[in-house]
């Protein structure tokens, strides 16, 4: 079984990335801004001081995703801002003010060019770069398994800091961006963690917080915490090949007194192939079962796919 670390040592540990589309963002203000968005997410924000971020999922009343969110604590209680995996910006707002009903809180859109992500830098050259480059906004987020800032730049600076980028670390590809995040399970919304899927198979503890409060989906959250599974599960797998492709549905062997038994498990929601290897990492959602994950998955065609392990 290959490790995370093992694949990881293919990738690179520094770099960025720019977003194929712009993420969903907004400047979140008003006078109720964290009381609506402490009812409204999974995520505990009270925590947060000026100038720091955390993840959060915005779920239906079935605790079942409908936008993936960081929000920045801009002034505590009035301004945050607000950043999304992706998907429609139009969507994403209407999913975030949902259930506002009286709540002093709007969402403006932020003026942006590129959005890129940078990963592998220290804080003090980010700080130069932000100094540099008149950065306005840069949001601490993990969208790779190392820390990372989402930076938005835009028509006055895009050009400069994209250059200056390329010369301190050079640029990754969407493909590889994915084959890390998969690897490393940080599941992105809405490619890996689908609107209309629950939530929690997502694996991503860091985006809630256990026993804060209400919110919509809470009681899904904590009933699916407390009996220990979600009906699906998230899981990363490597194949040796770039054979694997979205939507292949993955199947299960063991040894029965009639011969090799298959049986149908799930299917790939997303991959990324690996740089100089061949190989690619997929995200495949399968049924949680009462047995641990199977080690080795296959294709229709026998390619074997394996866990990659923590």
């Amino acid at each position: 079984m290959p490790s995370a670390e093992s694949i990881l040592t293919s990738l690179p540990r520094k770099g960025f990335f720019t977003f194929p589309q712009l993420p969903p963002l907004f400047l979140a203000q008003g006078a109720h801004t964290l009381r609506y968005l402490q009812a409204r997410t999974t995520q505990d924000f009270r925590r947060l001081a000026p100038g720091e971020s955390r993840q959060a999922a915005c779920l239906d009343s079935q605790g079942k995703t409908q936008t993936l969110i960081t929000a920045q604590c801009l002034q505590p209680e009035h301004e945050y801002l607000i950043i999304g995996d992706g998907g429609n910006s139009e969507e994403a707002a209407q999913a975030i003010l949902q259930f506002r009903v009286t709540e002093q809180i709007a969402l403006e859109p932020i003026p942006v060019e590129t959005t890129v992500h940078i990963f592998g830098v220290s804080s003090e050259q980010l700080e130069s770069l932000k100094e540099q480059f008149g950065i306005t906004y840069a949001i601490s987020s993990m969208r790779t398994p190392y820390n990372g800032w989402d930076l938005l730049l835009t028509d006055s600076n895009s050009d400069s800091v994209l250059a200056a980028l390329h010369e301190h670390s050079g640029e990754v590809s969407e493909e590889t961006w994915k084959a890390m995040r998969i690897s490393a399970r940080r599941f992105h919304f809405p490619h890996e963690i689908q609107p209309g899927k629950t939530f929690l198979e997502s694996g991503l503890t860091s985006a809630y917080a256990i026993g804060k409060g209400c919110y919509p989906g809470q009681e899904v959250v904590e009933r699916v915490l407390s009996r220990g599974k979600s009906p699906s599960l998230l899981l990363p797998y490597y194949a040796k090949t770039p054979a694997a492709e979205k939507e292949s549905s993955v199947f299960e062997k063991s040894e029965s007194k009639d011969g090799e038994d298959e049986r149908s498990l799930g299917q790939i929601i997303s991959t990324g192939i690996l740089p100089h290897q061949g190989g690619c990492c997929v995200a495949v959602r399968i049924r949680n079962t009462q047995e641990a994950p199977p080690d080795t998955l296959y294709l229709t065609d026998g390619t074997p796919l394996e866990l990659i392990s923590l």
